[in-house]
């Protein structure tokens, strides 16, 4: 009902009709700031992971149209994956694991 209103107009009618509305406006805010940091860790976690599969592609000297040919995507999928465009899914992650001889856990370690 009071999400109609504009944000200060809540806030007006909370400290003069309903004090705990200014309250749950505040504890809205808060809501929102801690969904926001969960977004921005999720972003640095699949940034992080895309890095790694990177390195771990370079270090033992496969091309992305090998990996990707393994994974069954094409190579600018592949690409897009490493950039961190796309999110890997879980079954894309035990591929790339078996594909480098290490464990899932060590692939993710960390992250």
């Amino acid at each position: 009902m009071w999400s109609r209103f504009p944000l200060w107009a809540q806030n007006h009618i909370g400290l003069l009709m309903f004090p705990y509305v200014k309250s749950y406006l505040l504890l809205s805010n808060l809501v929102a700031l801690y969904e926001e940091r969960l977004s921005q860790l999720a972003i640095h976690r699949q940034l992080t992971l895309c890095r790694r599969i990177r390195a771990l592609r370079e270090y033992n000297k496969f091309t992305q149209a090998e990996i990707a040919e393994r994974l069954g995507v094409s190579q600018a999928a592949y690409s897009r994956l490493e950039k961190g465009e796309i999110e890997i899914s879980i079954m894309k992650l035990i591929a790339l694991s078996e594909i480098y001889d290490i464990r899932l856990q060590e692939l993710v370690k960390g992250i």
